[in-house]
């Protein structure tokens, strides 16, 4: 059976071992989207593609792929090129994991998402533990809207109105349903609700731990 060779611009959001030498990694593509490769003989350490192989390292690639679309079958790493790493440090590893659960739990196997793979190459972590954590929550609201597991971020979900000073935003923490003080004040579904926040009176963290249990419960109905 024939292989054809082909280039693209990756994120590597999966490595595992494979063999005494090899690892089978997932990748999210530029052009192609998500999809499996193994790369042969990259735990050595005189691999040359070892390093570019790494866990949420954005990489050029090519690859051999057998006859069948992208994503159909294992493809064969042929040769990689590292762009940058995403973390540099390993305090940053905790704000990464829930960005690494959606991708590689959610995100459709080779379904090509531009958008996404854009906004993971934005993720730029550094020192400051509240801008970090800030990157992470929204990184995971504009995941979760481009996948259509939720509404718009910028206007309220009922009624499309947008979000300003004068019409503040709440939140379902349920299901991380956006509405805006309008229509929270004029429905009493909501306005008694126990499970209706405003959302600038929720801390960074509190947020998150909202996203990850939504995401856990889209995870677990799939």
């Amino acid at each position: 059976m024939s292989s054809r060779s082909k280039k693209d611009t990756v994120v590597i959001i999966k490595s595992i071992n494979y063999s005494e030498a090899d690892k089978i990694v997932t990748v999210i593509g530029k052009k192609y989207g998500k999809y499996t490769l193994i790369a042969k003989g990259v735990r050595k350490i005189t691999s040359r593609n070892r390093a570019s192989i790494q866990t949420l390292t954005i990489s050029d690639i090519s690859f051999f792929q057998k006859n069948g679309d992208v994503g159909s079958n294992l493809g064969l790493l042929k040769e990689a090129n590292t762009h940058r790493h995403i973390i540099t440090d390993y305090n940053q590893l905790k704000y990464v994991k829930p960005i690494l659960f959606l991708l590689n739990k959610l995100l459709p196997e080779a379904d090509s998402n531009e958008d996404i793979f854009t906004l993971i190459e934005s993720l730029k972590f550094g020192s400051d533990e509240k801008a970090n954590l800030k990157m992470t929550n929204l990184f995971i609201l504009k995941a979760l809207a481009q996948l259509g597991f939720i509404a718009s971020i910028e206007s309220c979900n009922l009624c499309d109105e947008k979000f300003d000073k004068e019409n503040p935003a709440y939140i379902d923490k349920s299901n991380v349903l956006f509405i805006c003080q309008h229509c929270y004040e004029n429905n009493p579904i909501y306005s008694k609700s126990t499970k209706i926040a405003k959302l600038s009176g929720l801390g960074l963290e509190s947020f998150s731990q909202i996203l990850d249990n939504f995401i856990q419960k889209v995870y677990n109905n799939g």
